[in-house]
Formats: C-alpha cells, sequence, structure tokens
C-alpha cells in the first residue's frame, strides 16, 4: 500500500492541444504533472514502480469558490486522469495497470491531494 497527500491545487487534465503534425499538452499542465510527480517519488522511498493491477483512492481538495461563476472545478474523471498521468512511471509503469477505484471525491478545505495505491492480487 503507498499512501501519501500532495499539497498542490487539483487540477484536471486537460483535452490535448494539436497542429498539423502532433498533439501536445499545454506547457502548464506539463509542469504540474513534474510538480505532483515529485511528491509521487516521495512517497515512494526509492522503490520501483508497481508491476500488477492497481486499485486507487483519491480525494482532491480545493478551496470554496466565492461565486456561483467560478464553480468550474473540472469532472472528477479529469482530475483522476491528471494524477494517473503524473504518476506513470514513479508509482506505476503504466496508467493502464489501474483497473479498480477506490474512494474517490472532490471537497473543499486547503489544496492538496490525497492518493492511496494498493496493489492487487
Amino acid at each position: 500500500m503507498i499512501k501519501f497527500s500532495a499539497p498542490i491545487e487539483p487540477r484536471p487534465a486537460p483535452r490535448p492541444d494539436s497542429n498539423e503534425t502532433q498533439r501536445y499538452s499545454p506547457p502548464w499542465y506539463r509542469q504540474w504533472k513534474q510538480d505532483f510527480g515529485w511528491f509521487a517519488r516521495r512517497a515512494m522511498q526509492g522503490r520501483p514502480p508497481l508491476t500488477g493491477r492497481v486499485k486507487l483512492s483519491a480525494e482532491f481538495f480545493k478551496l470554496k469558490p466565492k461565486n456561483v461563476e467560478s464553480r468550474n472545478y473540472g469532472d472528477l474523471d479529469n482530475h483522476l486522469k491528471a494524477v494517473k498521468d503524473a504518476m506513470n512511471g514513479i508509482c506505476y509503469v503504466d496508467d493502464r495497470q489501474v483497473t479498480r477505484y477506490g474512494e474517490c471525491g472532490k471537497n473543499h478545505g486547503d489544496p492538496h491531494i490525497d492518493i492511496e495505491l494498493e496493489e492487487l492480487l
């Protein structure tokens, strides 16, 4: 079992941009994944990535919006996509290994993300 809390603002994964030859992620998203990955690496404590099937639980905490117009937090699915992408090659070899979800949700509070990974037999 791997558990950690990342004191980072939750961000939903954006749709990839594209030009005529390739698809790419916005620079802010690449930086966010790198920042989140640092907390994931620290949680792994030098262990290699998990190689089996994985169960992921995640809780996302954001400040309560001041007005109704700013309540666009992004879908829970897109938040999960962002953390799954950021943990690729760190907590598990590939996010295709995530075959089950545990408790997942979005909450109000000081911005952070709580993650729990369990390798399934």
